[in-house]
């Protein structure tokens, strides 16, 4: 893995994690990953899922798991907050989230229009 997508792909695991911890409910039942001494780490695991939808083995499955659920809460809670959300309610939820990045502000805008 490239040193820049290893950075860009560790950032994306540090908010779902904080995702789990703080959003909590995702709505899904997770996926089963399997376990594995020689395989992949926790985040090569997670790039190959999240951008190929290839699973493989890993040697942190924990991770692997408790990043996919907090990836599965951003997701339902941005189409939550898109399909119920006023102008208003979305600058209280910012303020309450400022720990979002822009893009995930920027999701629920565009679920909002459609």
């Amino acid at each position: 893995m490239k040193r820049k997508q290893y950075i860009k792909i560790k950032e994306l695991a540090r908010l779902y994690l904080r995702c789990v911890r703080c959003l909590g409910f995702s709505g899904n039942k997770m996926p089963v990953f399997e376990y594995s001494r020689e395989g992949v780490s926790g985040l090569e695991a997670f790039l190959s899922v999240d951008t190929y939808g290839k699973r493989c083995e890993t040697r942190h499955l924990r991770l692997l798991t408790l990043v996919m659920h907090g990836k599965a809460c951003l997701n339902f809670h941005i189409k939550m907050w898109s399909d119920g959300l006023g102008e208003i309610r979305l600058n209280e939820l910012k303020k309450e989230f400022n720990w979002l990045p822009t893009w995930v502000w920027v999701a629920v805008l565009k679920g909002q229009r459609k």
